[in-house]
């Protein structure tokens, strides 16, 4: 490991992770593993990194879906004394994970959930709008 060999403490990091999935197999994969077509596979990897070497520090691969905040603590945890923050998106808002970061001693700086009004109801919000101005204009040409 990178941290190791230049012998990196009071590290600040950033962690996030990304999916890629393989709906649509070659058909190489297909015959040379005997993969059905309706076959998914799917990989998420997260990355933690140096934010000042640029050097990742811990890579970690999973083979299913889950959501983010399932993979913060395995990359973490093997350079939990070498931390001192860690940076991460609203994937990792958890107060399990805040408890974690907060136990060994680690600034984080995970941004909050918003569970306000969701875009759904932003939507419905504008279209019933939109229709009651119709109902206006239309009422208004007769």
């Amino acid at each position: 490991m990178c941290y190791k060999i230049l012998n990196l403490t009071n590290i600040k990091s950033a962690i996030d992770g990304t999916g890629f999935d393989n709906t649509h197999p070659s058909m190489y994969y297909q015959n040379k593993y005997g993969v059905n077509k309706g076959y998914k596979n799917y990989i998420n990897t997260h990355i933690l990194k140096d934010l000042y070497t640029k050097l990742i520090l811990n890579i970690e691969t999973y083979n299913h879906r889950k959501h983010d905040s399932h993979f913060f603590i395995p990359p973490i945890k093997p350079i939990k004394q070498k931390l001192s923050c860690v940076l991460a998106d609203r994937g990792c808002d958890s107060i399990e994970l805040r408890e974690f970061c907060w136990d060994n001693n680690i600034k984080n700086h995970i941004d909050f959930r918003c569970f306000g009004k969701t875009r759904t109801d932003n939507k419905k919000k504008k279209l019933k709008q939109k229709k009651d101005l119709e109902k206006m204009c239309i009422g208004k040409d007769r």
